[in-house]
């Protein structure tokens, strides 16, 4: 599955960008679309030339549903599904079937997405993620990361009418299971197993904890940002005069508040006071198509996943046995 619907690929093409699209989509199976094509300068690099990126991690609500609750939900289902075993009915000892009505029923009050939102927001700005990634410790460079924005979005409900909180952010980069992790520990708050002073903690170099990985299936890259590159374009600059500007635009991002609310389901950020399109020249037309790809495509594969899978319910099961007070 192609999961990062808005990255994008430098390339060079033929001026008839639309009919370069459609020849390359013809190669192409189905989950990997080309969605525009844009002429860019030679030395343009869709990795190194990106300021920002945003990914999108969708969650079922009862991830988020307090600890005692889900247990008892679990603990019952698990119970059935035993004596079900013993009567012959299909089942057996220690399975799950179908994912528990309570679970499936569970919808986030109107008070715990006002907690959700106040938790996620106290990861923005440039911090220390030490405890959210297995590849770097407290005091190393590679650590520290700023986020612009990270937020939950209104709740949608899948084929099964699950609910499930798509929860946004935004930033310069991110590290190995990082976003999994944040997403982790702010249910850890949510279900009571983690309180709001330990986790204002984590940030600090002297604290070190450990933080369960929540799983892969709801992440996925839903957008690269050019915005530095995009002003360079516009004001039409030639590159030798680009080169010399390099060095004032360091740090440039780092200076900006990231305190907007991100509507980015909807297709564009908002960041400071600069309106960052989600293309080139914020095409309708490719906008479109890039909305369509992720609803058929990415957000239908990540629910019907779940229906098949059941990851994320077992990671509510894992959760019970895992330790979230010991460094990993």
């Amino acid at each position: 599955l192609g999961d990062a619907p808005g990255p994008a690929r430098d390339a060079a093409f033929p001026d008839e960008a639309d009919r370069a699209r459609r020849e390359l989509n013809a190669e192409l199976p189905e989950d990997v679309r080309v969605l525009d094509v844009r002429r860019s300068t030679r030395i343009f690099c869709a990795k190194t030339n990106r300021d920002s990126v945003r990914y999108t991690y969708v969650v079922p609500s009862f991830v988020l549903m307090n600890r005692g609750e889900a247990m008892k939900a679990l603990k019952k289902s698990k119970t059935e599904a035993e004596e079900e075993g013993r009567n012959g009915e299909g089942g057996g000892e220690g399975e799950f079937g179908d994912l528990p009505a309570a679970l499936a029923e569970y919808r986030l009050p109107p008070e715990k997405m006002e907690l959700l939102r106040q938790i996620l927001s106290l990861y923005e700005g440039t911090k220390s993620f030490h405890n959210f990634t297995p590849r770097a410790k407290a005091g190393e460079a590679q650590a520290c990361r700023y986020i612009m924005s990270f937020r939950a979005e209104s709740p949608l409900l899948g084929p099964d009418a699950v609910e499930w909180i798509p929860i946004v952010t935004v930033g310069q980069s991110y590290m190995l299971h990082q976003i999994r992790r944040m997403v982790g520990a702010a249910a850890d708050v949510l279900r009571g197993t983690r309180t709001r002073e330990e986790f204002g903690r984590m940030f600090n170099l002297d604290m070190e904890t450990s933080v369960p990985t929540a799983p892969s299936q709801g992440l996925f890259l839903d957008m690269s940002f050019y915005r530095i590159y995009n002003r360079k374009a516009d004001a039409k600059l030639d590159w030798g005069e680009i080169e010399k500007e390099d060095k004032k635009d360091e740090g440039v991002t780092e200076k900006i508040s990231g305190k907007d609310i991100m509507p980015a389901l909807l297709g564009q950020e908002k960041i400071g006071d600069v309106n960052a399109p989600i293309d080139w020249q914020s095409s309708s037309s490719a906008r479109g198509k890039w909305l369509a790809f992720r609803q058929q495509y990415i957000m239908r594969h990540i629910l019907e996943e779940e229906q098949k899978e059941r990851n994320f319910l077992q990671y509510l099961c894992n959760l019970e046995q895992y330790d979230s007070r010991k460094k990993d």
